[in-house]
């Protein structure tokens, strides 16, 4: 594998930064001109008509948080929006992505592990008086939370790193946004194979 490229968009689980709407900013965007349309017409003013009332309010402050959402700017940044096991782990062996490292051991994921039960355990788990900082998963539970979340196209990536190096996949990650690629493809994927 040719030596690490640094690049703040470069997901220390092989997830491509710069595909993720937390970094694009789409959903952002979207929610935004949304909720500028609702506001111009005072939809609130008729959720009575639509029979949304009582949802409304909730709604509106949902589509708020959206509209102000903070951009991440990639694990491979000084300070991403999140972190996590993964790349606490990169960052202890002074790596870029697990790509170089023997991450295998680390994806094998059991064949009756179910991503819905995994992340609404982990979301019990939270205690009100907790919610800025979460319980921490392992990164073994994390990669495959991961990994089944984007259909193993995060295992693909680090394949290819590892066989041809960072500057040919960041090339061509880059390429494929340009064509209009996100990660919600993959996950959309996914769900229609289903």
């Amino acid at each position: 594998m040719a030596g690490p490229k640094k690049s703040p968009l470069i997901g220390c689980c092989g997830i491509y930064c710069g595909a993720c709407p937390s970094n694009t900013g789409i959903v952002r965007d979207a929610a935004k001109r949304l909720q500028t349309l609702l506001d111009e017409g005072k939809t609130e003013g008729i959720a009575f008509i639509l029979g949304i009332t009582d949802k409304y309010p909730t709604f509106h402050e949902v589509l708020n948080l959206f509209s102000n959402q903070e951009l991440c700017s990639g694990c491979g940044s000084e300070s991403p929006t999140a972190s996590c096991a993964i790349r606490k782990c990169c960052l202890k062996k002074g790596i870029s992505s697990c790509a170089e490292c023997e991450f295998e051991g680390c994806t094998t994921t059991p064949e009756d592990f179910n991503l819905d039960k995994a992340i609404g355990e982990l979301f019990m788990q939270i205690k009100p008086e907790e919610q800025e900082d979460p319980p921490e998963l392992p990164k073994e539970l994390f990669m495959q939370i991961i990994t089944q979340r984007y259909n193993g196209w995060n295992i693909e990536n680090l394949r290819i790193i590892k066989s041809k190096g960072y500057t040919d996949w960041l090339k061509k990650m880059e390429e494929e946004i340009k064509k209009g690629f996100y990660t919600g493809h993959v996950i959309r994927d996914k769900e229609e194979k289903k």
